[in-house]
């Protein structure tokens, strides 16, 4: 087995008497004719490695899955944190938790914990019957910086939020109407992205993907308010004030749903909040230049 892991690639030798590697090997011929050899991925429940799992299940001792390699409690969330954390990898951790709905917050068995390499080659090795007989390096990864990223997602959208807010104190023009094609701008940008997330959720067979608590901030309908922003007709002044309060209630909300929320999504929630206020209460205040 091939396996890979922040600090390079390793071959992992497993122990089988010969009838079983016979039979793995006629198994894997098998899987290669074109009946066979494709299949619904599932990001979690049915991947590279749990086929590999359950390849090894059927030609061993299914004990080999009874031990633990994470603590109790660890969600599949949480899995995938601890290797995207590792890898300084904030902005793919981002996206998946955008992505993939509270389903990904259920505490996995001792079997679902290993949907990732290392956390079965680990298992294996543990086992009572201890299926790994070597271990070789292939590659090693040269990852001498251990500084920390400044430019997360976080900072980033910090960093936007404040902008927003300074630029929105300029008394001129340009910048006016620069912000308020952002406004919109931002508004269709939150629309289209909740679009898709009903799209993963509702078209597709991806079980992680349904249940998001990202649809209370990515509305799909924001995508139509986007073009009326700047309107001072009452339904848009309404719709601003129903959005205030939704993202009122989600922050207050923010660290009890049922789906853990990226931190990094605050700034853009409070930056709705305020584009919301700014347009529908505060549109009618002078914005004079010169």
């Amino acid at each position: 087995m091939i396996s890979t892991n922040q600090s390079g690639y390793y071959r992992t030798g497993f122990k089988f008497i010969c009838c079983r590697k016979i039979n793995i090997k006629n198994f894997l011929l098998n899987n290669l004719k074109e009946e066979n050899r494709y299949y619904k991925y599932d990001f979690t429940l049915d991947n590279c490695t749990t086929r590999l799992r359950d390849i090894l299940k059927k030609q061993h001792d299914s004990t080999f899955t009874k031990t633990a390699v994470m603590p109790a409690g660890t969600t599949f969330r949480n899995a995938i944190h601890i290797y995207l954390n590792n890898n300084k990898q904030y902005w793919s951790k981002l996206g998946i938790d955008i992505l993939l709905g509270s389903p990904m917050d259920k505490e996995m068995t001792t079997e679902q914990q290993e949907f990732l390499p290392d956390n079965l080659m680990n298992s294996l090795d543990s086992s009572k019957q201890r299926m790994i007989v070597s271990t070789q390096n292939l590659y090693t990864i040269n990852n001498n910086n251990n500084t920390k990223a400044f430019f997360t997602p976080f900072v980033i959208f910090s960093l936007l939020l404040f902008a927003v807010i300074g630029l929105g104190f300029v008394k001129n023009n340009f910048v006016q109407t620069s912000l308020n094609g952002f406004y919109g701008l931002f508004y269709f940008v939150l629309g289209t992205l909740g679009i898709v997330l009903i799209f993963m959720w509702s078209c597709t067979d991806h079980a992680m993907c349904k249940n998001n608590y990202n649809l209370l901030w990515a509305i799909p309908i924001h995508i139509i308010a986007a073009f009326f922003i700047n309107s001072k007709k009452t339904w848009v002044k309404k719709y601003l004030t129903l959005n205030i309060i939704l993202q009122a209630l989600l922050l207050v909300s923010w660290f009890f749903l049922p789906q853990q929320m990226n931190n990094a999504l605050l700034p853009i929630v409070l930056l709705s909040i305020y584009i919301s206020y700014k347009k529908g209460f505060a549109a009618d205040l002078p914005a004079s230049g010169r």
